[in-house]
Order: structure tokens, then C-alpha cells, then sequence
């Protein structure tokens, strides 16, 4: 009665309300972006499509990890396999889930390979996040395949320190009916800017945050997760120079009781994390049309998962890796007539990795270890400019020699268009890679590694329109398609003990169509999603494995995808927000049959998420927020056999105070 009594409170003072995020910069052509070309780029004179949130709709939004704030922006599509902490992945227009570079800061946080776990960050310290939908090999290398997404920290501003806390409590799923799980955290932050004594506009902007947050998960036991993000930025700019240094430590520790197939069978296994980053970016602007600039990267990345037995007859199984990735980027940008920029670039990168597996009782004993390493040189090229007012180009080729791999190119040509003042047309092509993993090229032991392995590859290309109502409504439609092929499978037979288990031999495609509408009168804001996305296997290679079938859809990315956001400004103080989600039946693999170790494919059902939220100014420097998420009490699967959080009430106070 309590929660009804809640809820009903809450839509009394929600007639539109919430949006889970800022709206798509795809109809905010006054904005700047970066991360399409490195260049600041007008959102309407961009390649490709371009979306924008930022930190503080999120916050406001209630939100405090990534998954949860990104997931209305369209052509996006991310899977949970539990409730916090469990392992999540993004699959941006039916790409793979390894297809997505990942920056912060400019800092790629992926594994050598390209996969991510998105469960992990938090948007206590980001100030915007970038996401370009498309191929970007040409710039960012390996993984751009199907889209970047660019996460920039806090820095700057009036000199302020705030504090903040959250708390959340829900209910579970399935057998844990009727019982309930907590969320908590606690962040602060202090950022600013001051003036320099050295030159005339030498400025020094600073970010420092830092938070921990912990959840006792959808699980009755085993299902504590832990954490805890600190990370810093500052930015010295002046007498015609800049120079960036980024650092960022995160520490988590995720506890699981189920296996493979979602049946839980353990209490007392579980993974942790940590990951160590380190950024450099400096420029110097030589007579305002050569700009020099140099990136150093760091990235590393310790991980675990360890089962130790629960009874004298279980046996132990842990494995351990350690990844890292160090990286320079020298570019020039040459400044020419008609706003054009010239881009001339060199990459090097080192990447290491020692892994180690071992079981040993419960009647299975195993060991393996590896330790490698390999290195890539790229170059490329850039020409982006407006020969014409209305006209935007952009043109790109890249060059990327590999030790493990050889040669291999790629290329980027689009255009944007405005016929009329607006209204824009704009369209691309371009081809990406992906690198194996290490594990792919290097494994021993109960697999083996392919050191012959190609990238895989893919050639996409898209098309849409934009247009602008008077100035309050604007519409937009994109159609893309994407062809992948030389995707790396495994196979369980090989003609002998020696023989690879991993080959390049399938190839698959996606296609679709991302519509968005967006409208503001008043103190009303209103976005409107929707996602079709059609994917296919063209060749299933060996024809082994069931996620990889002939004919049939690749897994996990629903067909229809769909949101409502809606923000509303009631009175000066107070904003409320409201979210409706749509994801349409999607093909997973059911593992619950131990005779069917591969796993069988199902079909998940479609579903609809409500969210709902409020944003109230107290007092000066202190503001609450206040919501519910899944506000129906939807009963869903984002996978097979997974638990998804029932109703979520949040609540989140934060003072801050000028310095």
C-alpha cells in the first residue's frame, strides 16, 4: 500500500515527465562534437550520426551507471545478464558487442580484441558522453567498427566542491519473490578553473571525483557487488598551447551464484576487477593554420574470477588476466581556405597480456598459462571541410601494419548537406576492423589459438535526413547497412591436437533504420526513438555453433526498439521527467539442458519499462532527486534464464558549495 500510495504521489506531480537523457544531438545542429573527426565539428557538419548526453540529465535523471542513462539513444541496444555488477555488453546497429571503441578521455579502455564490460561506470563525473553510430576505423583503428563512444570527465567551471548520496531499494525475481535488494552510494567532487600569473589567457582547469558504490544484488546469496571510482582531470591552456593529463583507478569485485546457463549453484564464486588509466594530450597552434598535437596513452586492465569448492567433493576453478595497452598518437592539422583541415597522422601501439587458467578436483584438472604481446603502427589521412556554406565533406584513409596480422586498410568518405536552412541531408560509406583477441591468436591447452588470424572486417554505409519545424519540432530519419565478414568462429573438431580452433569463415549483415523526433514548447521537453534492426548470418563457417545459424538472426539485438522521454520544467526549483522503453522479442540460447552444452535458441519476449522521476532544487547548492524505475513492475529477460529488477525506488541528495 505504501509503494502504491508512492507511486500515485509521484505521477500527480509527473503529468509528461521524465527523460533519461539529454535529447539526441542529432537535432541540435548548434552543438560541437570531437569525436567524429578529432577535429570541433558543428553536430550538423559531422560524418555520420552523432548523439550526445550529458552528465547532468543523467544525474538528474536519477541515474548512476552508464547502461542505465544510455539506453533510449537510438540504435543502441545493451544486454545485463543480472542486476548490478553482472557482465553487460552494447551492440550498436546489430554489430557485435566487441565492435564499439570505447575512450575516456581520449583513452581507449577496450581489451586488445575490442570487448568491454559496461557494467561498471558510473556517471558521477562525466560531463558528456559522445557516441558516433558508424565505422571509424580511419581515425581510432581497431574496434571502430560499428560505432566510438567518448566519455569526457568534469573539469573547470566556477571553483566548487560538491558531495553527493543515493540509496535504492527494489524487489526480486523469480523464486526471491517478495524479498527486496539495496543499492547505495556516495561520490564527491571538486572542480574548478583559476587564472594563470604567466600570459595574458593561461588558464588551468581541474577535475578531481571520487565514489563507491555497493549493491547486495537480485540474488537471495552471492550476489554482493563493490565499486569504487576515483578519477582526476586537468587541462592547462594558454599562450597558444594546451596540454591535458587524465587518470582514472577503478576497483570492483562482483559476486554470482549462477552458472553458465542462469541456474544458481554456487555460493561462493565470484570476479573482481581493477583498471588503471593514464592520458596525456598536448597541442601547440603554430600561426593559427598548423596544429601539432601528441596523445600518450596507458590502459590496464587485472582481472580475476575465482570458485573456490563448496564441499569436500567440488573441485576449484580460477583463472587470472592481465591486459595492457600503451599507445602514442602524433597528428598535424593543417588549416586551408574554405574551412578546410587537413589531418595527417601516425599511431603506435604496444599490448601485452598474460593470462592464466586453472581447475583442479571435481574430477577435471587443468592448467594453462600465456603470456604475449604485439604491436601496431597505423597512419592515416583526413580532409574535412565546406567548399560551400551548405556542403560539409569528410575524407579518410588509413594504413595499419601489425605484427600479428600484416597490412590492412581502411576508408571514410561522407557529406552533409543543407538544401535548405532546415533542413540536412547527410550520407557515409566506410570499411572498419577488428583485431583477434589474444586469446584467439595465442591460446594453448584446451583450445588453440590461431596466430594466421585476419581482422575481421566490415563495410557500412548510411543515409538520412533531418528537419527543423519553426523552430520547435525536429524530425529525423537515418537507414544504414553493414556487412561483416571474416569473423573469427571456433571449432571443436580439428584434424589433429596442433590444429587451430579458431579460423576467419563467417560473415553475417545488419541493416535498418533509426527514426527520432524531437519537440520544445515552453518548459516542455519531448524525444521520441525508434530502432528497426534487421540482422542476418550469411555464412555460419563450420555450422557448429547455434548463435551463428544460416539464415537467422544474430543474437540478442531485438528487431524494434522504441522510447518516449519527456522533461518538464513545473516550477523554477522543480523538474519532472518520465521514460516509457519498448524492446521488441529477440533470439537468445538456452543452456539449462547439460546435454545440450552448446546451447539451444529461444525466443524472449518483448517488453516495456516506465520510469518516472523528479529533480527539486531545496535550497541554494542543495538538490534532491527522487524516482522509481519500472515503475509497472514489468516481468522481463534481457538474457535467457537471468533475473531483471522488479520496481526500483531511488532517492539522491547533493549539496555543493562555491570555493
Amino acid at each position: 500500500m505504501k509503494s502504491r500510495l508512492w507511486i500515485a504521489a509521484m505521477l500527480a506531480g509527473v503529468p509528461l515527465a521524465v527523460q533519461a537523457q539529454d535529447r539526441p544531438d542529432t537535432v541540435r545542429l548548434r552543438d560541437l562534437v570531437v569525436t567524429a573527426t578529432r577535429l570541433e565539428t558543428p553536430i550538423g557538419a559531422a560524418p555520420g550520426s552523432v548523439t550526445v548526453v550529458s552528465g547532468a540529465a543523467m544525474r538528474e535523471s536519477g541515474h548512476r551507471f552508464l547502461v542505465d542513462a544510455l539506453r533510449a539513444v537510438p540504435g543502441l541496444a545493451f544486454v545485463q545478464s543480472a542486476g548490478p555488477g553482472a557482465l553487460t555488453s552494447l551492440f550498436i546497429r546489430g554489430g557485435e558487442a566487441d565492435y564499439v571503441q570505447v575512450l575516456v578521455d581520449g583513452v581507449q579502455v577496450n581489451d586488445p580484441g575490442g570487448a568491454f564490460d559496461w557494467a561498471h561506470l558510473r556517471t558521477e563525473d562525466v560531463d558528456r558522453i559522445e557516441i558516433v553510430r558508424g565505422p571509424a576505423s580511419v581515425l581510432y583503428g581497431s574496434d571502430a567498427v560499428s560505432g566510438v563512444v567518448q566519455i569526457f570527465t568534469r573539469a573547470g567551471g566556477p571553483p566548487r566542491l560538491d558531495v553527493g548520496a543515493t540509496t535504492a531499494r527494489g524487489d526480486r525475481r523469480g523464486t526471491m519473490a517478495g524479498e527486496s535488494f539495496d543499492t547505495h552510494a556516495l561520490d564527491a567532487a571538486l572542480t574548478g578553473r583559476s587564472a594563470l600569473p604567466f600570459g595574458r589567457d593561461a588558464i588551468l582547469r581541474y577535475g578531481l571525483s571520487a565514489a563507491h558504490a555497493t549493491s547486495t544484488g537480485l540474488f537471495a546469496f552471492n550476489s554482493d557487488y563493490d565499486n569504487t571510482n576515483i578519477s582526476g582531470r586537468v587541462r592547462l591552456e594558454g599562450l597558444r598551447a594546451d596540454v591535458s593529463v587524465t587518470g582514472r583507478a577503478m576497483d570492483t569485485e562482483y559476486h554470482y551464484p549462477t552458472d553458465g546457463g542462469g541456474t544458481v549453484v554456487d555460493r561462493n564464486q565470484f570476479a573482481d576487477g581493477a583498471t588503471r588509466t593514464l592520458g596525456v594530450d598536448a597541442g601547440l597552434d603554430l600561426a593559427n593554420a598548423v596544429e601539432l598535437r601528441v596523445l600518450a596513452t596507458l590502459h590496464r586492465s587485472e582481472s580475476r574470477t575465482d570458485d573456490p569448492p563448496d564441499s569436500a567433493a567440488d573441485g576449484r576453478f580460477r583463472s587470472t588476466a592481465d591486459q595492457l595497452r600503451r599507445a602514442i598518437d602524433a597528428r598535424a592539422n593543417i588549416g586551408l581556405p574554405h574551412r578546410t583541415v587537413i589531418t595527417l597522422g601516425a599511431e603506435r601501439e604496444w599490448q601485452e597480456a598474460q593470462t592464466a587458467f586453472a581447475s583442479a578436483g571435481g574430477g577435471f584438472d587443468f592448467s594453462d598459462e600465456t603470456d604475449e604481446e604485439r604491436a601496431n603502427t597505423g597512419w592515416y589521412a583526413q580532409v574535412h571541410g565546406t567548399p560551400f556554406n551548405a556542403l560539409s565533406i569528410t575524407i579518410g584513409g588509413r594504413l595499419d601494419d601489425n605484427d600479428a596480422f600484416g597490412t590492412f586498410h581502411t576508408g571514410r568518405a561522407a557529406l552533409s548537406w543543407h538544401p535548405l536552412p532546415h533542413a540536412r541531408l547527410h550520407a557515409s560509406v566506410g570499411t572498419a576492423f577488428k583485431e583477434p583477441t589474444f586469446f584467439e591468436n595465442f591460446a594453448t591447452g584446451f583450445a588453440r589459438g590461431n596466430p594466421d588470424l585476419e581482422p575481421e572486417r566490415a563495410r557500412s554505409w548510411e543515409a538520412g535526413a533531418e528537419y527543423v519545424l519553426r523552430g520547435v519540432l525536429t524530425l529525423g530519419a537515418t537507414w544504414f547497412d553493414q556487412r561483416l565478414r571474416n569473423l573469427i568462429q571456433y571449432t571443436f573438431t580439428t584434424p589433429d591436437p596442433e590444429s587451430p580452433n579458431y579460423h576467419n569463415v563467417g560473415a553475417a549483415r545488419a541493416r535498418g533504420a533509426e527514426l527520432t523526433a524531437a519537440a520544445e514548447v515552453g518548459g516542455l521537453h519531448a524525444t521520441a526513438a525508434y530502432t528497426y534492426t534487421s540482422t542476418r548470418v550469411s555464412d555460419d563457417g563450420f555450422g557448429e555453433d547455434p548463435a551463428f545459424e544460416a539464415g537467422r538472426p544474430m543474437l540478442r539485438r531485438p528487431a524494434h526498439q522504441a522510447s518516449i522521454t519527456a522533461a518538464l520544467r513545473l516550477t523554477p526549483a522543480l523538474d519532472a521527467r518520465l521514460a516509457a522503453r519498448w524492446v521488441g522479442e529477440r533470439t537468445d540460447l538456452d543452456f539449462t539442458d547439460p546435454a545440450r552444452f552448446s546451447g539451444v535458441r529461444t525466443t524472449l519476449e518483448e517488453y516495456t519499462l516506465l520510469d518516472a522521476a523528479i529533480a527539486y532544487a531545496m535550497l541554494r547548492g542543495i538538490d534532491l532527486t527522487a524516482g522509481v524505475r519500472n515503475l509497472l513492475d514489468t516481468d522481463y529477460e534481457e538474457v535467457f534464464n537471468f533475473p531483471t529488477p522488479g520496481r526500483v525506488f531511488h532517492v539522491g541528495v547533493r549539496a555543493g558549495v562555491g570555493l
